[in-house]
């Protein structure tokens, strides 16, 4: 089990309610691939650029559309919420997970 601490941004319309089921169902799937270390941050898309000016973010999984880019991968999340493509957002979400595990030398 990797030794980093994960910052997820988890992105919503409203920084509230999506976001928050998004979280729920995240820490589900990246415990039963024993990735527990995680620390999730609720947010709108405005909010996105100044939390990173605070403190650096590893990903992004968001609900909504984000109109910006920034240099961390952003992953779509409807599937969490809908169920329907949640396979291939897991698959996508643990390959993406893995590969910043294995840039941060975990």
């Amino acid at each position: 089990m990797p030794d980093y601490t994960l910052k997820i941004l988890a992105v919503c319309g409203s920084g509230v309610v999506s976001s928050s089921m998004v979280v729920t169902r995240l820490k589900e799937i990246l415990a039963d691939n024993g990735i527990k270390k995680v620390k999730t941050f609720e947010l709108t898309p405005a909010m996105i650029k100044s939390h990173l000016e605070r403190d650096p973010a590893d990903l992004i999984i968001s609900t909504t559309q984000i109109a910006e880019t920034f240099d961390i991968p952003i992953i779509n999340a409807v599937a969490l919420l809908s169920g329907i493509g949640e396979d291939k957002f897991i698959e996508e979400l643990i390959s993406t997970i893995n590969q910043i595990l294995q840039e941060k030398g975990e």
